[in-house]
């Protein structure tokens, strides 16, 4: 596909008019590399790391499943889970696309499946039955949001 000449000044143009609010005139959403790396220490030191932790401790002994949790509904989630999410943390912290497993840095993931997949296993399921099942599915994908706060300026493009 051909660019036409015109296009890449209209994306400058909106990428610096959507820029102001990273360089510091949000009120507080956006942070330095070197705030986020304060912030860090001080709640590693003095705050809660996790609101509702999982608690996977059984899947190092052998079993292949886990108590968990959805909106104080337990159920039996996939060790397997445990697993691929610490596998990819760690991938993400070795790549340097976070330096931190916090709120600052990298907070939290979205969960994705195929449009057709979803439309032919889960849409029909309620809000209670669909993760148990989602986290079962082998073409479950995870977007991590990384340096999400990170102020533009600081960002490495």
């Amino acid at each position: 596909m051909k660019i036409r000449p015109g296009f890449k000044i209209i994306v400058m143009v909106i990428l610096l008019k959507t820029a102001g609010p990273a360089l510091g005139m949000d009120g507080g959403w956006y942070f330095t590399s070197t705030e986020i790396a304060t912030a860090f220490r001080y709640q590693e030191q003095f705050g809660r790391r996790l609101r509702h932790p999982l608690k996977p401790s059984a899947c190092s002994f052998g079993p292949s499943e886990f108590v968990a949790s959805f909106h104080g509904k337990e159920f039996a989630a996939p060790c397997r889970f445990i697993s691929e999410t610490a596998r990819d943390l760690k991938q993400i912290l070795e790549n340097g696309a976070a330096l931190y497993l916090f709120p600052l840095d990298a907070d939290h993931a979205h969960l994705a499946v195929p449009t057709e997949l979803w439309a032919e296993k889960y849409r029909k399921l309620s809000i209670g039955e669909i993760l148990p099942e989602l986290l079962r599915e082998p073409k479950l994908v995870a977007l991590y949001h990384t340096a999400e706060h990170l102020a533009v300026a600081a960002r490495i493009l």
